[in-house]
């Protein structure tokens, strides 16, 4: 049974007691510095979490720069940026001192923080190897309609004020704050002059960074040293289109020697093998709905084809003999072997609510207003349909106006993180995640088979290591404490 624990603390002091080059992989899904839903452990700069340490401050001031955010619908300011890359790059440089040589850390990141993020990893001392792309289709957008705006602030007055409804997504009358404020048709020449413009896409992806610390000496010797440096291929392809057809684009050919004391070897298998393992992971992960968008606007597309009669044979470098020998010359093209829509590649939905509060039967529920803030039974929680049913108002951030067990507002399905996991761990390795909120990549990791260790500082006494602890018990079963030997100090007695 894997071995997994949740720390209760500061990930910053967490981390300096683990021991060092001792974690496999790292998993995160870290603050994004928006403010989101006004929660602390989002804030930074105007108070939240400690990262606007003295010296984030005083760099903000040498530059005149504001230290926090002006208004709720402002850009973040100068000074949250700093703060929040100061925080960054000593949560980077912690993880990059724990990690093993060559270990992989797959990081999310906000759209619009992204960039600071990343800087701050790469300063600390990463390889930024890659981006790979959730998408999906329920993000809502949170839109100005400019036109509007406009003919309001030259006077126009409303037509008519009616109770929030349901369908805001597509109705043009909606205002996020109390009511439908129902504007007449663009009046002045310059809201017509700018109807249709608006100031906001639809969300609809969250990047993550695919990071490495470097290796020591050549990558094959890190990796036989370490069990790090790689990331997991074969057990991350995602099965073809038609089950059991063979897909001929993946696979590496296997190479024999032609006969005894021979320097020259054939390839056996497709182009690049004969398997059917399934295609190439890619840095593109779609949940269904997205997946059905791209392919109903593609059709079905043939794969292509590998073209192999242009080839002049080449080097092998193989296990058998380290010396360079000549492989095949020019073979006949062959078709990779499978047809579909654009979107095949790893699809995973949003979590439900069952997959969310499983484990969870002996907590009590909160509220959505408890949640929010808001008032219960108001327009800002609870949004009414013509026919007078409810559904909760998707402003509010509650997914759901009913009470929740789960409390964490940013739940990331098991599904996507148990193919991260298994993309960047090895074999029974350790997966490290400084910000384990409500366990999800605890129990992803257990699932797979890996140790975990998680951290959460549950800044606002939400109770997310209970609910993070108890939700990985009922998948995995009750933590050993010891997946990885640690320096005990007094600062952990503190700890329940």
């Amino acid at each position: 049974m894997p071995e997994w624990r949740v720390e209760h603390g500061d990930c910053r002091n967490v981390l300096a007691e683990l021991e060092p080059n001792s974690i496999d992989s790292a998993l995160m899904d870290p603050p994004y510095g928006l403010g989101f839903m006004g929660v602390a452990w989002d804030k930074f700069g105007g108070g939240g979490m400690k990262a606007e340490t003295i010296a984030a401050q005083k760099a903000a001031e040498t530059r005149n720069e504001p230290f926090g955010r002006s208004g709720k619908a402002a850009a973040p300011a100068a000074g949250e940026k700093v703060a929040f890359k100061a925080f960054m790059a000593e949560v980077a440089s912690a993880t990059l001192r724990v990690l093993k040589p060559g270990a992989h850390a797959l990081v999310f990141g906000g759209t619009r923080t992204y960039h600071w993020m990343v800087d701050a990893w790469e300063d600390a001392g990463f390889e930024v190897r890659d981006q790979v792309l959730w998408l999906y289709v329920q993000g809502f957008p949170k839109n100005l309609n400019i036109s509007k705006a406009i003919d309001k602030g030259a006077g126009v007055t409303p037509i008519e004020i009616k109770p929030a409804t349901l369908g805001m997504a597509n109705n043009a009358d909606w205002n996020e704050l109390k009511n439908q404020i129902v504007m007449p048709p663009p009046t002045t020449p310059e809201a017509i002059q700018w109807s249709g413009w608006g100031t906001a896409l639809k969300p609809s992806v969250e990047p993550l960074v695919l990071l490495r610390k470097p290796i020591t000496g050549p990558i094959y010797r890190n990796v036989l040293e370490h069990g790090t440096g790689g990331i997991n291929i074969d057990g991350c392809r995602v099965p073809n289109a038609e089950p059991g057809k063979q897909d001929r684009s993946t696979e590496p050919g296997v190479a024999k020697r032609s006969g005894a004391g021979s320097t020259t070897f054939t390839v056996t298998g497709g182009p690049r093998g004969g398997a059917a393992a399934g295609r190439w992971p890619a840095n593109v992960i779609l949940d269904e709905g997205a997946g059905a968008l791209l392919d109903a606007q593609s059709g079905v597309k043939k794969d292509g084809v590998a073209v192999r009669r242009n080839g002049k044979g080449g080097k092998f470098f193989g296990q058998i003999n380290p010396d360079a020998v000549k492989l095949p010359g020019p073979a006949p093209d062959v078709g990779y072997g499978g047809a579909g829509g654009v979107s095949r590649v790893f699809y995973c939905p949003k979590p439900s609510k069952a997959e969310k509060e499983a484990g969870l039967d002996a907590f009590e529920p909160a509220t959505a207003a408890e949640l929010t803030g808001r008032k219960e039974g108001s327009a800002g929680l609870v949004m009414q349909h013509t026919d007078g049913s409810e559904k909760a108002n998707p402003y509010a951030g509650t997914s759901g106006a009913k009470p929740r067990k789960n409390t964490h507002a940013t739940v990331k399905p098991i599904a996507l993180l148990r193919y991260l996991a298994r993309l960047i761990t090895p074999p029974g390795g350790t997966v490290l995640d400084p910000f384990a909120g409500s366990g999800s990549a605890g129990i992803a990791a257990g699932l797979e088979g890996f140790n975990y260790i998680g951290i959460e500082l549950d800044s606002e006494g939400k109770g997310f290591v209970d609910i993070a602890r108890a939700r990985i018990t009922h998948h995995i079963g009750p933590s050993a404490d010891a997946a990885r030997p640690r320096r005990r100090s007094a600062m952990f007695r503190g700890f329940d």
